[in-house]
């Protein structure tokens, strides 16, 4: 069967769900050949070569990206542009220093229009927060020994996700205790690297038909 490429206006007028997993798939394939790859801490860099103008668009020239290093979120913008066209690089901060690259921070998501406008046409505020707690970890459990999760915990063990600098917290999205756990443990913790966790986190999208149910 011959594969359907949409043009990005296509892409754009899709519904928020059908988006939601084109964009895993996009993710597990720039994974799969090398161009992303998954790190904590920051929400990512993105590699190109000098012959990369600031006012052209990320899409058309995705070509020239060498490599991103990504977290959940800043690969799922990278794959929401790749797919739907609305970032230029002048979007990201720009560095040179003989091999260009770009940065892109939480700043962006803040102050950048396109950035909320492009990322909820595809993941919800609180998917979004889901998403980022799978992956990054979340910080009042970060420090416990392995047995504490094998306890009986409540509300009173959680100091509230409002104290993180996350996206989809920025966006109005909380969590609760047990939301906030699950992320925590079925995926931050479940597996060995930050390319498995990305992995299983894009194939729950996928299976959950454009939800992340962790």
């Amino acid at each position: 069967m011959k594969k359907i490429v949409l043009t990005p206006a296509q892409f754009r007028k899709l519904p928020r769900k059908e988006k939601a997993v084109l964009v895993a798939k996009d993710i597990l394939a720039q994974i799969k050949a090398e161009k992303y790859a998954p790190e904590t801490g920051s929400y990512g860099t993105i590699f190109t070569t000098n012959e990369v103008e600031g006012a052209e668009l990320i899409n058309e020239n995705f070509d020239k990206i060498s490599k991103c290093t990504v977290c959940a979120i800043g690969a799922t913008i990278m794959s929401c542009t790749h797919l739907g066209n609305q970032l230029q690089f002048d979007d990201l901060q720009r560095y040179g220093a003989g091999e260009y690259y770009r940065d892109i921070l939480y700043s962006n998501f803040r102050d950048n229009k396109t950035f909320k406008k492009l990322l909820t046409s595809v993941f919800t505020p609180k998917q979004i927060l889901l998403i980022e707690t799978s992956f990054e970890g979340y910080s009042s459990f970060l420090h416990k020994p392995a047995s504490w999760f094998d306890g009986n915990h409540d509300d009173g063990d959680f100091k509230g996700i409002q104290n993180y600098d996350r996206v989809g917290q920025l966006y109005g999205a909380k969590l609760t205790f047990d939301e906030a756990y699950k992320c925590h443990v079925n995926y931050y913790m479940k597996f060995n690297t930050n390319e498995e966790t990305l992995i299983a986190i894009c194939k729950n999208v996928i299976k959950n038909n454009g939800n992340f149910k962790p």
